[in-house]
């Protein structure tokens, strides 16, 4: 018997060692699938899901329920594959590997600085001093439109991902507390200071689209919602 199984991922192979998969729950899908597989080991097992989507999924396995992701990629997409597969991921195990924005900053520059160079070597080339200093103002503009459209971005992308987590933390406290219980209440004021649920707002609209998608998931609904309370109830 092999030590690995392999998968047909949308037409990409993926090899994976069956230790690492049944180093987690037996009740997610790839799980299932190994057992069956190791019934009657045959061609690789096709899932028709995104290649691209599937390698976080394993990554998940490999390095103890965490995940770094590209900007490219966002946590939605990766917690609705997580879904499909069964895997008990939540939004905090995600983190979004900001490192790229930079990386992504000083490509566009020197594309930039090398078009801006050769222009500026032209105008050189033709005398013209009225021509070096518009197309080094040019230059300086650009750098600084660069620099402001990915401060905005990775302020955008900071606070989304934050806003998610405030839902996901705040379901799975929600649902903890409404055991045996109709309905209850969640109160800022009540959370430990060293909980950072204290120190954000939970009435964001992403955080509440997040919340109500995860306890609709177990048969709950916001009753209320505020800055620094939320009611749950169920439906």
């Amino acid at each position: 018997m092999p030590a690995t199984i392999k998968f047909n991922v949308g037409g990409t192979i993926f090899e994976v060692a069956q230790d690492t998969l049944r180093s987690k729950s037996a009740d997610t899908l790839l799980n299932v699938m190994l057992e069956r597989w190791t019934q009657n080991p045959c061609e690789p097992q096709f899932i028709d899901r995104d290649p691209e989507l599937f390698r976080y999924i394993l990554a998940w396995y490999r390095d103890d329920g965490c995940i770094l992701l590209p900007i490219t990629i966002s946590k939605a997409e990766i917690l609705r594959e997580a879904e499909f597969f069964g895997l008990p991921m939540a939004a905090c195990d995600i983190e979004t590997d900001v490192t790229e924005l930079g990386q992504m900053r000083k490509r566009i520059l020197e594309v930039d600085r090398q078009r801006l160079q050769s222009s500026l070597n032209n105008n050189s080339n033709n005398n013209s001093e009225k021509s070096r200093a518009s197309t080094t103002g040019l230059w300086q503009a650009r750098l600084k439109e660069i620099h402001e459209e990915m401060a905005e971005d990775l302020s955008v992308r900071c606070s989304q991902t934050l806003e998610t987590a405030v839902g996901q933390c705040l379901a799975q406290k929600a649902i903890q507390q409404m055991q045996g219980q109709s309905s209850c209440y969640l109160f800022k004021g009540d959370c430990d200071q060293s909980d950072w649920l204290s120190a954000v707002s939970w009435d964001a609209l992403n955080t509440k689209e997040v919340l109500t998608r995860e306890l609709a998931r177990s048969g709950y609904s916001i009753r209320s919602l505020s800055a620094g309370a939320v009611g749950i109830a169920q439906q």
